[in-house]
């Protein structure tokens, strides 16, 4: 409240009668004289122990309504109204002063940072759990090309005279499965993709992977046994060796054809798919920063307590401009007060005369 006034007086208005009304009462005590010259006008020894009439108390209590309105409602009431417009005034320059003030700050950055020592770097430290996990994809990763090179490399020597020759030469083959890994996990690096452009690289490739292993699980269980025919869920280790069976309306050699493609795409898809992996976490370990200061930006903080201090001033303008309203409601709390004030000085004044009269009697 003492920081409101402040303001307010600062502005040149005033919230006198709003808070304060009742202090009304301290200055301007009950009119006694027109009590007393109206009880005497009205009374006389005779008639004296008779009780207050009506007519009395209210014209005793009309007397002094009309008295604090004259001398304290209207007054006041004047008073806040003429403090209304100015500080409604004031309130529509405090809001324009806002609007311009959030458009400056909207150009400004709240932080400066500044580049204390480019030379110096913040490594990220790895964490152990992703050390597992890396080297645990580095060895699945592996595994699988070494098979796949291997497995390639005896199928091409069973399946080509050349190569049969020639054993030697059917590790060319077998390193096709790790190329191809390769190039993929280094995709994103040759085509120099953005992080953004990488991510979606990289889900292309699982969303891929990921089909290719629903589907060779299907077939697979299909070979095997597990779907369709068969007891309970052995597998047929004789069936895994002969062409599929049909399945959905495709014929034993396009089965074959599918599953076959499948297995070989997965043993250079998932071993790309661990190597992106430890790639990811690489790139991201070894990413350093320099030593940067962060500060608030003195524009910054000097519109944005320009701006508190002018929502503060808005705040107090329009408890000035609805001053009125507040003062206006506690109106017949007042007068109430004043009303039972002044038929309490009559009734206790007829008491004192009474009193008086029986003694002397």
């Amino acid at each position: 409240m003492e920081k409101t006034k402040k303001t307010m007086s600062k502005a040149n208005l005033s919230y006198e009668g709003q808070n304060n009304s009742f202090e009304y009462f301290k200055d301007h005590p009950l009119d006694m004289e027109y009590i007393k010259t109206v009880h005497s006008g009205r009374y006389n020894e005779r008639n004296i122990h008779e009780s207050l009439s009506e007519e009395l108390e209210n014209k005793v209590v009309e007397h002094h309504l009309n008295r604090l309105n004259r001398e304290l409602i209207e007054p006041i009431k004047q008073k806040l109204h003429d403090n209304s417009i100015k500080a409604n005034e004031l309130l529509e320059e405090e809001k324009k002063k806002i609007t311009n003030l959030e458009k400056q700050r909207r150009k400004v950055t709240p932080k400066i940072e500044t580049i204390i020592d480019d030379g110096a770097k913040e490594k990220i430290p790895w964490e152990m759990y992703k050390i597992v996990l890396c080297t645990v994809a580095i060895i699945i990763g592996v595994t699988v090309v070494v098979w796949a090179t291997i497995n390639a490399r005896n199928m091409a020597i069973s399946s080509f005279p050349m190569f049969a020759a020639n054993p030697g030469m059917a590790w060319g083959i077998g390193l096709i499965y790790l190329g191809v890994a390769l190039v993929l996990e280094v995709g994103p690096e040759f085509l120099k993709l953005d992080e953004r452009l990488r991510k979606i690289y990289h889900i292309v490739i699982v969303s891929i992977t990921a089909l290719d292993v629903v589907i060779w699980c299907i077939l697979f269980s299909k070979t095997a046994g597990l779907m369709g025919e068969g007891d309970g869920l052995s597998v047929d280790l004789n069936s895994l060796l002969e062409a599929p069976p049909e399945l959905l309306g495709m014929d034993a050699s396009t089965v074959d054809f599918i599953f076959t493609a499948a297995q070989t795409s997965l043993e250079f898809l998932i071993p790309s798919i661990l190597f992106m992996y430890v790639n990811y976490e690489y790139r991201q370990h070894i990413k350093s920063k320099p030593y940067v200061s962060i500060e608030d930006n003195p524009s910054y903080v000097s519109i944005s307590s320009e701006i508190d201090k002018s929502r503060t001033n808005i705040g107090n303008y329009s408890e000035s401009v609805n001053a009125i309203g507040h003062f206006e409601r506690l109106i017949p709390k007042l007068e109430k007060e004043y009303s039972l004030k002044a038929a309490s000085a009559l009734s206790k004044l007829h008491v004192q005369k009474q009193q008086s009269a029986t003694l002397f009697l």
